[in-house]
C-alpha cells in the first residue's frame, strides 16, 4: 500500500464515467492541488490506476498499476526517460504540453502558455536529446486532447537496438 503523504494534494479514485469509486474499488487516480504555480492541478487524470482504502484512519492506495514510462531515444542512441523531459521543462510557464517522437527520431513538442521563451525551451530539450535533434515546436490545441486530457508523452518507436541489446517498448514490458 502507498500512503498518501502530501497534505495539499487531494486524491480521488474515479470510474470510467468520472464518478467517485467507493473504498476498495479500482479506478483512475485523479489529483487536485499541487505545487507548480504555473500549473494548478484541477482534477488531473494521471492514467495510473489503484483502489483507495483507509488504514488506521489514513488513505492508502492499493492494487496500484502505474502507466508505463515513455522512453525516447536521443541523437546518441541512448534512452531518455520522460521524467528527464519533465525536469528540463519545469522552469518554463508552460500550462500544457505534449512531446511525441516519430519512428525516424524527430520530435514534435506542442505547448501552450503565456510568455514562453520558445528559444529557451528548444535549448533545454536539445540539451537532453543532443544538439542535432530534429525538433518542431507548435501550439497545443484542444484537438490534441484525448477525451479532454492531453497525453504528455508518446512515441512511435516500438523496437530499438542500443549497444547490441534489443529493446521492445510494446505495451506490457520492456524485453
Amino acid at each position: 500500500a502507498f500512503e498518501i503523504i502530501p497534505h495539499d494534494i487531494f486524491v480521488e479514485i474515479l470510474d470510467p464515467e468520472g464518478r467517485l469509486c467507493p473504498p476498495g474499488t479500482r479506478g483512475e487516480i485523479v489529483l487536485t492541488g499541487g505545487r507548480n504555480p504555473f500549473q494548478p492541478l484541477l482534477r488531473y487524470r494521471t492514467d495510473d490506476y489503484a483502489a483507495m482504502e483507509f488504514r488506521a484512519g489514513k488513505p492508502v492506495l492499493v492494487q496500484f498499476e502505474g502507466r508505463q514510462p515513455t522512453i525516447f531515444i536521443d541523437t546518441r542512441k541512448r534512452m531518455v526517460n520522460n521524467i528527464n523531459v519533465t525536469h528540463a521543462l519545469r522552469s518554463f510557464p508552460i500550462a500544457q504540453f505534449s512531446l511525441h517522437q516519430f519512428a525516424a527520431g524527430a520530435l514534435l513538442l506542442r505547448m501552450r502558455g503565456v510568455g514562453i521563451d520558445e528559444r529557451a525551451v528548444r535549448e533545454a530539450l536539445l540539451e537532453v536529446f543532443g544538439a542535432d535533434q530534429a525538433l518542431e515546436i507548435a501550439e497545443l490545441n484542444d484537438e490534441d486532447a484525448r477525451e479532454g486530457k492531453v497525453i504528455q508523452y508518446t512515441t512511435d518507436i516500438k523496437d530499438v537496438r542500443l549497444d547490441g541489446v534489443e529493446f521492445s517498448f510494446q505495451r506490457g514490458a520492456v524485453r
